[in-house]
């Protein structure tokens, strides 16, 4: 699953897995859980961890050959998962002999029925999956979201009904979208970083779920039950979200919400909170742009579709001037913080990139580019690339069917036939060697085990297996208006296929494919021939039954385009740390000087300032600039020998002392409190604020000159963990009166960890300034009733 809902239960859990398969001792999981308030249990684990990791990889190779065969995969000299003669399918990779056997008690006739009768190993991989689709149903008719996850997730659900299961089964679909909404009839976020929303923002992802439903529906009732959901939503993120200086929203990447897992460890949930994600901005974009298509589709005032549209355009133009890497091809995965300059991040992200290709973020000769550009290894995409060195396998160094599937269908858009087959080719080897659709796997090795975290029939992957074969192989695209086909069937698939019952809107298609390749040669539909081009109408009823014949080449080719496989450079060098700062000279034309510990062997530098790289290639740690001005802010990356690079560190600001400014949080005027508490710990000073829904305040400072400032808060909220939960506390923030921000107090676990909010960089003129702390409508988290934070100090830095 993307979310953990407490990280030392999944550390034990995936210690505990490895002790059943005979990694570890069970008497080093009871001296580990017995230390798991010391320095010797992290220790424990990761040395537990490194060495299973290495007999995992001794034990299943790196990047064995596969093969998949008419009535068979076949992984290695012996491994392989083998259709019998009823259907069933015998697996003998670990050589365990493991079988599945079709459920007579599972009724399947709602679902439609494929038949390949060359190809018996997909007809029976999709079966399973077909089963796996119902054993995902709860008792309340909703999706769970896998077998360990039987919970209702708003982000695992909705790409799931983007995928294929909106198509399949709308009604399921409709009832799990709408047990996520709030009574105050928003989106609910699910748990995550710092307490939720809005450090994570991708709660929008349930509007292409939304209007999958409606594309292969028709509901209207729905549709207008839909826009007034995601309307609500989306004008709440444009309040509190919405950067309008770089024109993103601001949250962590979607999916890859365990942040140890993705992001530099510096990076704690503030840090998050403020950085702006790929991911998440692909997402508000389509939310965007939906929200214009629903406009129109239910006879709204023109300016209304237009104000959406105008905020799709500049998104887009956002995405695509923010996350824009001259020396890459593909966009990077985040932008860190404003005080880090926005710099963008070198690593890819396969979900973010493919999403932008298939939801119409980039232009298709950008996209094309992409899809080719993106790195991928043996077994499949990762979610990542490169790897982060201390990270295990979840996100980090793993590969997750349902990004491949994501992967696969972006690049059938763009026209990488081999793109779509190397995704398509992915996904069957890992449903065939498990005999379920894991979550993921570890991204050398092709196996499951070895992982953080991992659940059969997970419900996404369930999902993108079906869109494989149906949007995928079989081409079915559809909009508001027709349905058309655009196939795409590899030389190794062998014979002719038939996908019957498919259902959409008024209409049952029963289809047929035979040839090879991308392109149509002819066309019929109950027997009359058509134009390749042929599209059903909307508003069409009845039983179609679709007759269509490839003519043999892929744009003229076996496959066209290109996969960028990666055989080096996988895992990046460690990050930079306990780097400092020492600022000497005038405030104009000072001089900094960086120093920092080597980070490993046979690395290079590279030195950051505000967000823009300023030199590269040093090989003695060390660096000093001279004929400063201002406070600029600087970060360090290290990059090994074949140019893989590290993170970038957390960052250091070359100010003076005089312009830092601190006003105690205690010195204000705060409604509905008394006098301030006056202990706490972790930190000096007289005391601390606690502010509660009711409670607003006011600060006062001298502003000693005019200029750009950094503001940020020192506090605590131990109303839960860092990981999970959803009780961020969120404030809106006045200067002498005008909204000038959002501050944002994540879970800190304890209310005696003391950390930095979230940073607004604003103008402030010289002289006294008030500075009001507001709690407004637009600052309900998703716990509602708790939104609470201790404060401690206002920081003021001059910039």
């Amino acid at each position: 699953m993307s979310h953990i809902s407490e990280t030392g239960r999944a550390h034990v859990n995936s210690l505990c897995a490895l002790c059943r398969i005979g990694y570890i001792p069970a008497v080093i999981i009871t001296v580990i859980i017995a230390l798991s308030s010391c320095a010797a249990q992290r220790q424990l684990l990761e040395k537990a961890r490194a060495d299973a990791q290495v007999k995992m990889d001794k034990s299943y190779g790196e990047n064995e050959s596969f093969d998949i065969l008419g009535d068979r995969v076949v992984q290695g000299s012996e491994l392989s998962c083998i259709v019998q003669s009823d259907g069933s399918l015998l697996n003998t990779y670990e050589n365990e002999g493991r079988t599945w056997k079709r459920d007579p008690s599972l009724d399947l006739s709602a679902l439609p029925r494929l038949t390949a009768s060359d190809m018996p190993i997909l007809e029976s991989l999709y079966i399973l999956t077909q089963e796996e689709t119902l054993l995902d149903i709860r008792a309340d008719g909703s999706f769970m979201a896998g077998a360990k996850w039987p919970g209702v997730w708003t982000r695992d659900i909705s790409y799931s009904i983007h995928l294929s299961l909106g198509l399949l089964m709308s009604e399921a679909s409709k009832k799990s979208l709408l047990a996520k909404v709030s009574e105050k009839g928003q989106i609910i976020q699910d748990t995550g970083t710092g307490g939720s929303w809005p450090l994570s923002t991708d709660r929008v992802v349930w509007a292409l779920a939304a209007w999958e439903i409606y594309l292969s529906t028709g509901d209207r009732p729905w549709l207008e039950k839909a826009y007034a959901i995601l309307e609500a939503s989306a004008n709440k993120d444009r309040l509190t979200v919405y950067d309008s200086t770089s024109g993103l929203y601001r949250g962590e990447s979607s999916f890859t919400d365990w942040r140890e897992q993705t992001y530099p460890k510096w990076m704690q949930s503030g840090y998050i909170g403020e950085s702006q994600a790929l991911s998440t901005n692909v997402l508000h974009y389509r939310s965007l742009k939906i929200l214009s298509l629903m406009a129109r589709a239910l006879s709204k005032p023109d300016k209304t579709g237009s104000l959406w549209d105008a905020q799709t355009e500049n998104l887009a133009k956002a995405i695509n001037a923010g996350f824009n890497i001259p020396s890459l091809s593909y966009l990077g995965a985040y932008r860190y913080s404003p005080e880090c300059g926005g710099a963008v991040t070198d690593k890819s992200d396969t979900l973010a990139n493919s999403l932008a290709v298939l939801l119409g973020v980039l232009t298709p000769e950008k996209g094309a580019e992409v899809i080719a550009a993106l790195p991928v290894v043996h077994y499949g995409p990762p979610v990542i690339f490169p790897q982060m060195q201390l990270a295990t396998p979840y996100h980090n160094k793993a590969v997750w069917p349902f990004v491949t599937a994501y992967y696969g269908l972006a690049g059938l858009k763009t026209g990488n036939t081999a793109a779509f087959d190397f995704a398509l080719r992915s996904n069957i080897r890992s449903t065939a060697m498990f005999l379920t659709n894991k979550e993921n796997f570890v991204y050398n090795t092709g196996h499951w085990r070895g992982t953080e975290v991992n659940s059969d029939r997970q419900l996404w992957s369930v999902a993108g297996f079906q869109a494989q074969i149906i949007k995928g192989i079989f081409g079915v695209n559809y909009d508001e208006k027709s349905l058309g086909f655009s196939p795409c069937k590899s030389e190794w698939i062998k014979g002719s296929l038939t996908l019957d019952g498919l259902k959409w809107r008024a209409s049952v298609l029963n289809l047929r494919l035979g040839g090879n390749g991308n392109r149509i040669e002819s066309l019929k539909v109950n027997g009359e021939a058509k134009s390749p081009s042929w599209r059903l109408d909307a508003s069409a009823s009845g039983i179609y039954t679709i007759e269509i014949i490839l003519d043999g080449t892929t744009d003229g080719d076996a496959l066209s385009g290109t996969v960028n496989l990666r055989t080096s450079g996988f895992i990046g060098p460690k990050d930079v740390t306990k780097a400092a700062i020492q600022r000497d000279g005038p405030r104009d034309g000072g001089t900094v000087t960086l120093t920092w510990p080597p980070s490993g062997d046979g690395l290079s530098y590279r030195v950051y300032k505000n967000g823009k790289l300023i030199t590269e290639n040093i090989i003695e740690p060390g660096f000093t600039e001279s004929g400063v001005t201002g406070s600029p802010f600087y970060q360090i990356q290290a990059a090994d020998q074949v140019g893989t690079l590290s993170n970038l560190s957390q960052p250091l600001i070359g100010c003076l002392a005089e312009d830092r400014i601190e006003i105690q949080a205690e010195s204000g005027i705060w409604k509905g409190i008394e006098k301030p508490a006056v202990y706490y710990t972790g930190y000096q000073g007289t005391g601390f604020v606690m502010i509660k829904k009711e409670t607003d305040g006011l600060l006062n400072a001298l502003i000693p000159a005019e200029g750009k400032y950094l503001l940020r808060w020192r506090y605590s909220n131990g109303s839960g963990p860092v990981n999970t939960d959803n009780k961020a506390a969120v404030r809106s923030l006045f200067v002498n009166g005008k909204d000038v921000g959002t501050s944002i107090f994540a879970q800190t676990g304890t209310w005696s960890n003391w950390t930095w909010s979230n940073a607004l960089i604003i103008d402030l003129k010289a002289g006294e300034a008030v500075f009001s702390l507001r709690y407004n409508p637009e600052d309900e988290n998703m716990n509602i009733l708790v939104n609470d934070a201790a404060l401690d100090v206002m920081e003021l830095t001059r910039l």
